[in-house]
């Protein structure tokens, strides 16, 4: 099986959330298993057990080309958008603007019609929709655009 490596965000990525007002975080609910494996490499990450064998159709936690994978279907959905206006490290997205309540709402809505067009569905028990302070990725981030 050929190693995908499509990147992984970066700490410096969050350079990118300098100036920003308001965030909200998302989180895709089951994150892997909402990207289905192609047929032809089902057979690869199969397993057999006493009840016979199995194949995934959906992507498991721990295989070595899952995050890359991931993040690169991640990009794709959001290409355009990201940078701009979200931030995505596999299955957190983190929404931000460094404009007014219509532009926040404007490119929030963006976002998410992205993810339902890609049939993404998110975690809403972990929304957190337009706070002045949010903790992403390690990093405490607050209305007056710092980062720390």
């Amino acid at each position: 099986m050929k190693r995908d490596v499509y990147p992984l965000a970066h700490r410096r990525h969050v350079d990118n959330l300098h100036g920003a007002r308001r965030y909200t975080s998302l989180d895709l609910h089951a994150g892997y298993w909402q990207l289905p494996v192609a047929k032809k490499d089902r057979d690869k990450i199969g397993f057999v057990t006493h009840k016979g064998p199995f194949r995934f159709v959906r992507v498991p936690f721990g295989l070595a080309n899952a995050p890359g994978t991931f993040q690169g279907m991640m990009y794709a959905v959001l290409r355009g958008l990201t940078w701009q206006s979200c931030l995505v490290y596999l299955d957190d997205v983190i929404a931000f603007t460094k404009g007014s309540v219509a532009c926040r709402l404007v490119e929030l809505v963006a976002v998410l019609e992205r993810l339902s067009q890609a049939w993404l569905s998110l975690k809403a028990s972990k929304y957190l929709v337009a706070r002045e302070k949010l903790n992403y990725l390690g990093h405490e981030l607050s209305a007056d655009g710092d980062v720390r």
